[in-house]
């Protein structure tokens, strides 16, 4: 599993082989070390100046102090669910056995006594006059079965109508609240997730997969609107667009001039003027 601190070196790696300064550049560098090497360096001059002072209080080193805070968090927490899972379940004891006999209650009644069968002498049809029922005429059935009829229809109407139906409004307004309840569940956005985006961001400016850097451009702007790498956040957006063409080429020449003004001394800066060709000639 990728930890944080790896994802911001990689993500580092990959901004300074992306951002290097151009080939012309580096080379009046390395002249302008073998001249000062033959023609030797100036000692350096003492200062009476304290040996120590106070930390800058930059943007980086806040960064680099969040990084820092994330990463022992992380390492806090998972060293305490390890020590849990490794802990011993703690014994609960085993519940007492259920006595099925006191459940049985003691006035229960006892069965009905059963009908004895009929002797083999006994005439089974001996009262078949007394118990048969006097048919009722005609007519009188057939009104009694409509009657039963309506009755039914009526009785079925009524148990097929629910009896908890509601409006269709109070449905629509349970529904949005269901869906806003949803939403706000929703898991907020942590530190990784925004390295893992701003890595995929910059492994598609490499590649030229500039429709896919500015979606991702615009995610990061969603999910992390005051997050640690708006100034990459800023880079990559111009050198999108200037990569682009076409339409897009002013908006990212507007986006480089900003950035530039926000961020004069950012190591990007070579990165986005070489792309958005706003770099300044003497």
């Amino acid at each position: 599993m990728t930890t944080p601190r790896q994802l911001l070196d990689q993500l580092e790696r990959a901004e300074r082989e992306a951002t290097g300064p151009p080939a012309q550049v580096r080379a009046q560098i390395w002249d302008q070390l073998e001249a000062r090497l033959d023609s030797g360096a100036q000692p350096p001059e003492l200062d009476d100046a304290p040996l120590l002072h106070a930390p800058a209080r930059g943007t980086k080193a806040l960064k680099l102090l969040g990084v820092l805070t994330l990463v022992g968090v992380v390492t806090g927490l998972g060293w305490v669910a390890s020590s849990r899972r490794s802990a011993p379940a703690e014994d609960t004891g085993v519940p007492a056995l259920v006595d099925v006999s006191a459940s049985t209650p003691a006035s229960a009644e006892p069965e009905a006594p059963r009908a004895a069968p009929p002797t083999p002498g006994e005439d089974l049809f001996a009262n078949q006059g007394a118990a048969e029922p006097t048919r009722p005429e005609p007519g009188a059935e057939a009104d009694a079965n409509a009657g039963a009829d309506l009755d039914a229809g009526t009785d079925e109407a009524q148990r097929s109508k629910p009896a908890n139906a509601k409006p269709r409004g109070a449905t629509s307004d349970a529904s949005r609240s269901a869906n806003t309840e949803a939403t706000s569940a929703a898991p907020a956005k942590t530190l990784a997730d925004e390295l893992a985006l701003m890595q995929a961001l910059s492994t598609a400016l490499k590649r030229g997969d500039l429709t896919r850097a500015r979606s991702l451009v615009a995610e990061h702007e969603r999910d992390f609107p005051e997050g640690q790498f708006i100034e990459e956040r800023a880079a990559a957006k111009a050198r999108a667009l200037c990569q682009t063409g076409g339409a897009r080429i002013e908006a990212g020449r507007e986006a480089a001039e900003r950035f530039a003004t926000r961020w004069p001394s950012s190591i990007h800066l070579a990165a986005v003027d070489a792309d958005c060709g706003t770099e300044k000639k003497d």
